[in-house]
């Protein structure tokens, strides 16, 4: 560049320099200036930063708060699910029809020494054709139930004033054993209490029998009780009498004769 050239160049430059300062030129037009310092360190700096953080806190404190609540509510809801499958009845009991089940042979005294199990009084007990463990095809220690056949009592005189039925005894051990036979026992109308265990029965005027079934403790009981043809004829209003002979020796404070009345046919 020569001489004349810096000369134009110094010019530019000095007209292009301000003349005045900004603080100059805001006091002459009434421009009212507020410091703000936003270097590090700085009290704007500071505020700015203060309140950043203060809103960050906020946003965590709410993120935290809205967490915790959700895993309150997560907890709550799988406690009540827990608690409902607790409660809910168990429906998967496994059933046996007749088909999937085996007869052992029994005795009395096996079946008197079964925990808990009911058994009829045996002191009128004249005769009795088997006694059956019926057992699981596929697992022989399932014992579903025990079963009494063609029990014959005789009560009274034998010789003078017989009275004689018979009896069919099913003790189901297992809820899930579907005997043959079952639904002659579903629906019965009548009931009976025999200190305070409820017996319902069904009298069949046709074949002079009667279906009884109640629970007692664990398990389920059902009885088709008839009387001997030729000997003793089964009546409906005897039937309460026949349970409280067959029973009442189990229970406490079960009178017999508040049962039967004073009916002969059980006389002696």
């Amino acid at each position: 560049m020569n001489r004349e050239d810096k000369k134009i160049q110094k010019a530019i430059d000095e007209n292009l320099k301000p003349q005045k300062s900004f603080a100059e030129w805001a006091k002459e037009h009434d421009v009212e200036l507020t410091p703000v310092n936003l270097q590090p360190g700085g009290a704007a700096y500071g505020r700015h930063e203060e309140k950043a953080n203060g809103s960050s806190k906020i946003v965590v404190r709410r993120t935290i708060s809205a967490v915790i609540a959700y895993s309150v509510i997560v907890a709550i809801f799988v406690s009540l699910i827990a608690v409902s499958v607790i409660m809910l009845p168990n429906n998967d009991v496994k059933h046996y029809q007749q088909s999937d089940t085996v007869s052992v042979l029994s005795s009395l005294d096996e079946a008197a020494d079964y925990p808990e199990m009911l058994l009829f009084d045996t002191s009128s007990l004249y005769q009795m054709t088997s006694v059956f463990r019926q057992v699981a095809k596929d697992d022989e220690s399932v014992t579903l139930a025990y079963i009494f056949s063609d029990c014959v009592f005789v009560y009274g005189d034998p010789e003078t004033n017989p009275y004689v039925i018979n009896a069919t005894y099913i003790v189901r051990t297992h809820p899930g054993y579907e005997f043959m036979g079952l639904s002659d026992y579903d629906s019965l109308p009548d009931s009976v209490s025999i200190s305070d265990v409820e017996m319902k029965y069904r009298f069949n005027d046709e074949e002079a029998n009667v279906n009884v079934r109640f629970a007692y403790g664990d398990f389920e009981y059902f009885l088709e009780i008839s009387g001997m043809p030729g000997v003793t004829e089964l009546t409906e209003s005897r039937v309460i009498c026949v349970l409280a002979k067959l029973f009442c020796s189990n229970f406490a404070d079960c009178k017999v004769d508040l049962m039967c009345g004073t009916s002969p046919a059980f006389n002696g």
